[in-house]
């Protein structure tokens, strides 16, 4: 299962599938670890927090003119702050950064924590800017990197991913207990910040997407009909993954976003969890775009207006 999948490697996937299929008239395809977990290497992992930064972290902190014309309803929280820093040790150290609006403290008080929680390609370095300007407007945004990703130690496995899910969600408990906390996950991130919501006591809405409801529906989704002998293994550990069953006694408002034109994860899976969400009788709204690709959902023109009623909803949830 790759989540957040590019389309070279998915082209290429299909055709090895055709080919074995080809020469053997069956093939089985092992969907592990190495599949759905793709850290790309950071050069110079950060030791400290004082050598933490984002790239293009400027136009958060000190943006321009034309930056702020841009920022589409989050111009009037700015500029952030940014703090770094570390949580955990050794190889099991998360990296994480808190974006801060910097509004009165008394408007600061009642900001939602936005977690976010990244595709399985992506990394606060790199991606942290573009996660934190599609949510801002809506509350402070915590982002945090993966078991080796970014500048957190470790490997990315299902062992190492659960342990860092108790350690944030510990560390979230705290940030979050005197203000609403969403999760939001895009693709892979999906599954994290359900689970992350499932452990975490503090959690008050959650935002799910271009994501899917299980591993086996996005095996599904990734086998051509034109190869019926082609069979998918799914690693034991990866079955876990199942947003309907992580978020089954959640009871706060969850948002499901498919994305019309998705070639990594095609909208049906996005339709697919809004469906099993809702027959759990679940709080669940599901808003789709048209237009939008797999990551380019917050970037349509009327996402804002369709979902900004029920986010804005929860920053009265506490009041503390």
């Amino acid at each position: 299962m790759t989540l957040k999948l590019f389309n070279a490697n998915r082209l290429a996937f299909v055709g090895a599938l055709g080919l074995s299929v080809f020469l053997t008239g069956c093939f089985e395809k092992e969907i592990d670890e190495s599949v759905v977990f793709k850290p790309r290497p950071i050069e110079t992992p950060a030791i400290n927090a004082s050598q933490m930064r984002l790239e293009n972290e400027e136009s958060l902190t000190q943006p321009s003119a034309d930056e702020l014309v841009e920022a589409r309803g989050y111009a009037s929280h700015m500029p952030a702050t940014l703090t770094h820093g570390f949580w955990g040790e050794g190889d099991s150290r998360i990296a994480w950064t808190l974006v801060s609006s910097v509004t009165s403290a008394e408007k600061q008080a009642k900001r939602p924590l936005i977690v976010n929680c990244f595709g399985n390609a992506s990394d606060r370095i790199r991606d942290g800017v573009w996660a934190a300007k599609k949510s801002f407007m809506w509350g402070d945004v915590l982002l945090f990197d993966y078991p080796g990703y970014g500048d957190s130690g470790g490997v990315a496995t299902t062992e190492s991913m659960h342990d860092m899910q108790l350690l944030v969600s510990d560390n979230v408990d705290e940030l979050g207990a005197d203000r609403p906390v969403i999760m939001w996950g895009h693709s892979l991130g999906g599954f994290v910040c359900s689970e992350l919501a499932r452990t975490a006591r503090e959690t008050d809405a959650v935002v799910l997407e271009a994501t899917a409801l299980n591993v086996k529906e996005v095996a599904e989704a990734w086998t051509p009909w034109y190869l019926p002998f082609v069979g998918v293994d799914i690693k034991d550990s990866l079955n876990d993954y199942d947003n309907a069953r992580a978020l089954a006694h959640f009871d706060g408002p969850i948002i499901v976003l498919g994305a019309k034109k998705d070639e990594t994860l095609p909208v049906g899976l996005a339709r697919s969890l809004h469906k099993a969400l809702k027959k759990r009788d679940l709080n669940v709204s599901y808003f789709e775009f048209r237009k939008a690709e797999h990551s380019t959902i917050t970037d349509q023109f009327d996402f804002q207006k369709r979902i900004n009623p029920l986010l804005e909803d929860v920053r009265d949830l506490k009041n503390k």
